[in-house]
């Protein structure tokens, strides 16, 4: 305040750190849960997309039953026939061999692992790595300002600024629609016999795989906002009781996301589908069977990150009088006359990689290309209205 009384100004600055919780900290959550409502009970029950790798069913090219049992009856002697089926998925165990996963057979992994149940059906706990309460960080400013020229005149202004940091976190990506060729040199020379009891033994199978290897799936969410507003106000010197105001603010938002952890589906056939399986480009043949079986070389391969941008912007002109018109026995009419411009833009700019398609090396259909967070699209527009209103009482 000025010592006059005519001039004010304030000001604040906030600085908050938070950090994150994740699910995997709290008993509660930790576990991914479905609920029968049959029985009143929750069970642990995940994603179907498995760390270990599994080879998808194709309905058009199966194993046969015969060699579906001949393959299970060797690994495990307590098998019975018939209980693994060709329209089944299997997952692959630490030795390279197979586990049908619904229902559970000749699973051979770790039983014992925290926060991840072996159930049947077999699933991912994906609760774990999720955050349930972000972290962020943030640093925000408010300041006022205001003088009287005269009586009948004041100025004032308005800002406001804030910078804040919040990270997403998922699961690893659950890559799908991927492919492996039934002669990759990792690929366990009984699997290959009864993948070569399919109709067409050649083709390569389909495959899914939880992508611990490509590291956590963040993203990294980065907002400056600013916003500035100017005016005037004071009365109509000719019309007594009268005032006016008139202002002006500008207001931006611009976020910058980058994630962490996508994975590029053109990448992966350009390794897996390749005639010597990505040894030229990753040092060695990918291996995808098993938990972390894929070397940092390959995985760094069809691993991608992506940035995207966002800005929002917004401009407002205010203007307004108002007044007594005329007096009548219950009291004053009152009267609000104004005018009102208002601009809203919006643009959603996403990374090229995230709107990029791939065909289908076996189905021949068009797909994204990245699987991690959700493919997106440009977005543009804008709104600009104008409006001019009244009110009397």
């Amino acid at each position: 305040m000025t010592t006059d009384g005519r001039g004010y100004a304030f000001g604040s600055f906030n600085y908050s750190d938070r950090d994150g919780v994740t699910q995997g900290d709290r008993a509660f959550s930790a576990v991914s849960l479905d609920y029968n409502s049959a029985t009143g009970t929750f069970t642990p029950f995940g994603s179907s997309t498995i760390r270990q790798g599994r080879w998808d069913r194709t309905l058009a090219n199966l194993p046969t039953q015969a060699a579906v049992d001949t393959y299970f009856s060797a690994e495990d002697p307590g098998y019975v026939a018939g209980t693994a089926a060709p329209g089944d998925n299997y997952g692959f165990n630490p030795d390279g061999s197979l586990f049908d996963t619904d229902p559970l057979v000749n699973f051979t992994g770790d039983t014992n692992e925290p926060l991840q149940p072996v159930a049947d059906p077999y699933s991912y706990n994906f609760a774990p790595p999720n955050f349930l309460e972000l972290p962020l960080e943030r640093k925000s400013f408010f300041g006022k300002a205001g003088f009287e020229i005269n009586e009948s005149l004041e100025v004032f202004t308005q800002v406001l600024w804030a910078d804040y940091v919040v990270d997403q976190a998922l699961a690893p990506t659950p890559a799908t629609a991927l492919y492996v060729r039934p002669d990759n040199p990792n690929v366990d020379p009984a699997v290959l016999a009864l993948l070569q009891s399919r109709p067409t033994p050649d083709q390569p199978f389909s495959f899914r795989k939880r992508m611990i290897e490509s590291g956590p799936r963040i993203s990294n969410n980065n907002y400056s906002v600013t916003q500035i507003t100017a005016g005037m106000l004071g009365e109509i010197a000719f019309l007594e009781g009268w005032n006016w105001d008139l202002s002006a603010s500008v207001g931006n938002v611009n976020q910058t996301e980058n994630q962490l952890g996508n994975v590029s589906r053109s990448a992966w056939y350009e390794l897996a589908l390749a005639d010597d399986h990505g040894a030229s480009l990753c040092g060695a043949a990918i291996n995808p069977f098993g938990i972390g079986s894929i070397s940092p070389e390959c995985a760094a391969f069809y691993t991608k990150s992506a940035t995207n941008e966002t800005t929002v912007r917004q401009e407002i002109v205010d203007g307004y009088i108002t007044g007594s018109l005329f007096e009548m026995p219950a009291g004053d009419v009152q009267v609000a006359l104004g005018y009102l411009y208002k601009s809203d833009e919006y643009a959603f700019l996403p990374d090229a990689r995230l709107t990029a398609t791939v065909t289908d090396p076996v189905t021949n259909t068009e797909r994204s290309d990245i699987t991690g967070f959700n493919a997106q699209d440009t977005v543009r527009g804008r709104t600009i209205s104008r409006e001019v209103y009244g009110e009397a009482r």
